[in-house]
């Protein structure tokens, strides 16, 4: 349920009933404002496609409002220090415009302990242990 939850949260899925807002926005009807606040990554994407990370980090920059060169910068910083995890371009996505809340499905303590080191700061929601 946390991870449809924060697809909703993220104007991915809509909700079947209710609203939903992120800060002052309603998913439903401000999608792109709600999509800039909220961060959602798939725990599997990206794994291993260097080009695809690099146009998929260039887009998220686009859609949160971030210096194109200086969210590559930050990206490839956050890979190489994760670069132990199996998700290390995941979570990177994940950080990438410094959030506020992670919400992290079916990652494993390690990977969750990797990133409350990076952002000791951030709330982490985690929904599931894959390991």
């Amino acid at each position: 349920a946390a991870s449809i939850a924060a697809r909703i949260c993220a104007a991915i899925v809509r909700p079947t009933q209710g609203t939903v807002y992120v800060g002052e926005f309603e998913t439903r009807l401000q999608p792109p404002e709600a999509k800039r606040r909220v961060g959602f990554v798939d725990s599997v994407a990206f794994a291993g496609d260097a080009y695809a990370f690099r146009c998929e980090v260039a887009f998220r920059a686009d859609v949160w409002g971030l210096e194109p060169a200086a969210a590559q910068r930050r990206a490839a910083e956050l890979v190489a220090a994760l670069a132990a995890s199996d998700f290390a371009r995941t979570l990177a996505f994940a950080l990438l415009a410094r959030p506020r809340l992670v919400v992290l499905d079916r990652l494993a303590r390690d990977d969750v302990r990797r990133v409350r080191a990076l952002a000791p700061d951030v709330a982490i929601v985690r929904t599931a242990v894959a390991r």
